[in-house]
């Protein structure tokens, strides 16, 4: 029998691309409201890990479980339902406002001739405000700044009301005050809805801090998983990063720097 509190499940799962393994019979869950942060040197698969969580990239092996289902098994609607994705990469080639561009979030619960209804419009303008943006809504993307676009596309996948949330670097372009606004947000919905987040992060520190749980890659598949106080010390992440790190620690909270 399924266990409705989890909400993400990875099941002996392979996955690589080009040749390259990021990992290799991997085994994880995520409950309602816990975090998970990925960390990892460039090339480490990350990207790649976290398409495949989504149904975007097919694994070598294994399962990937959506609320207790196979993603594979699930219709692109429902899936969208269920998950969202955050790529890396954003851009319309054709102009649009930002409202219009918020709300196609609200797509997969729409009909194939439906339009957006007033209660579609008000969960859109509630992620651009969560976001800051609610006083852009009328301005063409194509008039927005790269740190703006990135909130864009966060409000759009807030709008899209997943369960789960899978993130691929959300901080970057951001600057340090809406990368703290960002972390907070999601910590918060995870907290508040229920919901389970995946985030690709380069900060150690801003891992441990904001997430109950960590993935660390260190190439050619081998991953280690655990809670993030138990796993986040300055050896492993020397060894994740090829670099000496030490921890320090200042009003309760840690962070990690080169040597």
């Amino acid at each position: 029998m399924n266990d409705k509190n989890i909400l993400l499940e990875a099941r002996q799962l392979a996955v690589a691309i080009g040749g390259h393994q990021a990992c290799n019979e991997l085994g994880f869950t995520l409950r309602a409201g816990e975090r998970l942060a990925i960390l990892g040197r460039n090339g480490a698969g990350k990207s790649t890990l976290l398409s495949a969580l989504a149904g975007l990239h097919a694994p070598l092996s294994g399962q990937v479980l959506i609320a207790g289902d196979d993603i594979a098994s699930l219709a692109p609607r429902e899936a969208a339902r269920r998950r969202g994705w955050l790529g890396q990469h954003h851009g319309d080639p054709f102009a649009a406002s930002v409202l219009d561009s918020v709300l196609t979030g609200r797509h997969p619960y729409l009909g194939r001739w439906d339009w957006e209804g007033a209660g579609d419009l008000a969960i859109a303008r509630a992620a651009l405000k969560s976001v800051g943006l609610d006083h852009l809504e009328k301005r063409s993307t194509h008039q927005l700044s790269g740190g703006e676009w990135q909130r864009v596309a966060i409000a759009t996948l807030l709008t899209q009301s997943p369960r789960v949330y899978l993130l691929d670097e959300p901080l970057a372009h951001l600057d340090l005050n809406h990368q703290i606004a960002v972390l907070e947000l999601f910590s918060t919905k995870a907290k508040s809805e229920n919901v389970a987040t995946v985030m690709v992060l380069h900060d150690p520190g801003l891992a441990l801090r904001y997430c109950d749980r960590a993935l660390l890659m260190f190439g050619e598949g081998r991953c280690e998983f655990g809670a993030s106080a138990d796993i986040l010390d300055a050896p492993r992440l020397s060894a994740l990063y090829g670099h000496p790190l030490q921890r320090l620690d200042a009003d309760g909270r840690a962070t990690f720097v080169p040597l």
